[in-house]
């Protein structure tokens, strides 16, 4: 690209998604070309002698690891396309999860600085909740084998149909025993049977054995396997290009820029989220909460044992017993009175059986487990754990890059968190009487509030565009690198 014009790629974040790259002018979406923090962005660039073209990039914003993918592999194809049609390497610039985006793209295409023909001239980030995706040396091996054996199924598949005869089936059937294996395989040889009075019958099901595996051999078995592999291949090999994205050593000499507030909402609620002991059972809890399944266990037991005489106090009665006359003639009868005579012992054996279970199996076996299932799930829903990702270790600075980090404070950073405190204040008063009123539907009440706290001017996470100092610092960096570049050009 000509040294006085960069190509920027803006990347949203969670949630904040939008119809068009353009927008109105003056539009809320920083990503967007018309934007206010757009349009500040060029001017300050253009203080330093640089045009900007801006190409927002547009993913599903959902708060998934797949999408995130999904979304960075979009977005290499949208900075390949812009590096070739300007003739030189892109800007980009992620929020939030925008910078994970932008992060995992930048892995997909292996950027570094001994790229010869690099597509990205810098990442800036700004309040990124940084994820490591990592594997196992297990996942790496799996990864590799199911990779090689979907690579054979491609070269097996059209072999066994080329090859697939009435001789191969019934050589196939000779080698597993099949009960007919004496029967003779070619097609001549059995007509040969019918015509000397053999076995007819015999020959016939065989045959016809025989004709139908052919048939399925060379025409539904491609077919239905065709259409299996269309589902194997792409899991065997973006898995396999995960696992070996995940197995790279980080890359200490490319560096992200990294813009974060030192109160973000977004990254100070993962990281203490992941770094809590998540205990929804605590110690005994399954055990002292059994006691109200254990009466339920132990009346359980006495009604049903009643019922069950009773059950059989029917039977003998239409068998033709007459159990007022013939009582000890009646199991049914028996089991009534033990039911009753019983009743505080056959309680107190369901009741503690059931105690004994919660404190042996439930407590000191269990307990763990689901504490460690339920709190690794609520941590999952919070990182946008799915499908086979493995995401942990949430940080300011890149797992696969160095990190240049640019920690906001002073004025800046002082009015950002003035501002939430004041937007968090009006937003609380607005809804403070519908939630707290007896008559009022809170349901509802709660349900708004939860939309519009993660509004515009509610959050610091939020407002990052909003300050003229981040669009300074974004603007000059930028213009950093390009002229950097030009230098050296």
């Amino acid at each position: 690209m000509g040294g006085n014009r960069v190509t920027i790629v803006s990347v949203h974040g969670t949630g904040d998604t939008a119809a068009e790259p353009d927008g109105p002018i003056d539009g809320d979406h920083w990503f967007q070309t018309r934007s206010k923090f757009m349009a500040s962005l060029k001017q300050r660039l253009a203080g330093r002698g640089l045009e900007a073209e801006i190409i927002p990039h547009l993913w599903s914003g959902a708060n998934s690891a797949m999408e995130r993918e999904r979304g960075a592999r979009a977005l290499v194809r949208t900075i390949q396309r812009a590096a070739r049609r300007n003739g030189g390497p892109v800007h980009v610039i992620g929020h939030s999860h925008g910078g994970n985006v932008a992060n995992d793209a930048a892995r997909m295409l292996n950027w570094s600085r001994a790229q010869r023909d690099p597509k990205i001239a810098s990442i800036t980030t700004v309040g990124t909740p940084f994820f490591r995706t990592h594997a196992t040396g297990t996942e790496r091996f799996g990864a590799w084998l199911f990779a090689a054996i979907a690579a054979l199924s491609i070269l097996m598949i059209p072999a066994i149909t080329a090859f697939a005869s009435d001789g191969v089936v019934n050589a196939t059937l000779d080698l597993v025993n099949m009960p007919f294996k004496d029967v003779v395989a070619h097609t001549d040889e059995r007509r040969a049977m019918f015509e000397q009075g053999a076995d007819i019958a015999r020959a016939s099901d065989t045959g016809l054995l025989v004709g139908v595996l052919t048939w399925m051999t060379q025409h539904a078995y491609p077919v239905v396997s065709g259409l299996a592999l269309l589902l194997m291949l792409p899991v065997a090999f973006y898995g396999l290009a995960r696992i070996r994205r995940a197995s790279r050593r980080p890359s200490a000499d490319t560096l992200i820029y990294s813009i974060w507030h030192p109160s973000d909402e977004a990254i100070a609620f993962l990281r203490r989220l992941e770094s809590v002991p998540l205990e929804p059972f605590p110690r005994w809890s399954l055990f002292r909460s059994s006691r109200t399944t254990g009466v339920h266990w132990g009346v359980n037991a006495v009604i049903g044992f009643i019922l069950i005489g009773a059950g059989f106090l029917a039977f003998d009665f239409f068998r033709g017993i007459n159990v007022l006359v013939q009582p000890f003639q009646s199991i049914g009868a028996y089991l009534v009175v033990i039911g009753i005579a019983g009743a505080p012992l056959v309680f107190m054996v369901a009741y503690f059986f059931y105690r004994l279970f919660a404190a042996l199996v439930l407590e000191l076996s269990l307990r763990g487990m689901l504490n460690n299932t339920i709190g690794g799930t609520l941590i999952a829903i919070a990182f946008g754990r799915d499908g086979d990702h493995r995401i942990d270790k949430v940080s300011t600075c890149s797992h696969s890059y160095g990190t240049q980090s640019d920690v906001l404070g002073g004025e800046v950073a002082d009015r950002m968190t003035v501002n939430a405190a004041e937007a968090s204040k009006r937003l609380f008063d607005r809804y403070r009487a519908a939630i707290f009123s007896v008559s009022a539907d809170e349901t509802n009440a709660i349900n708004e509030l939860a939309k519009d706290s993660m509004t515009w001017d509610s959050l610091i996470h939020t407002t990052y565009f909003d300050q003229p100092e981040v669009v300074d610092r974004i603007g000059d960096y930028i213009a950093g690198v390009a002229q950097a570049e030009s230098a050296h050009a």
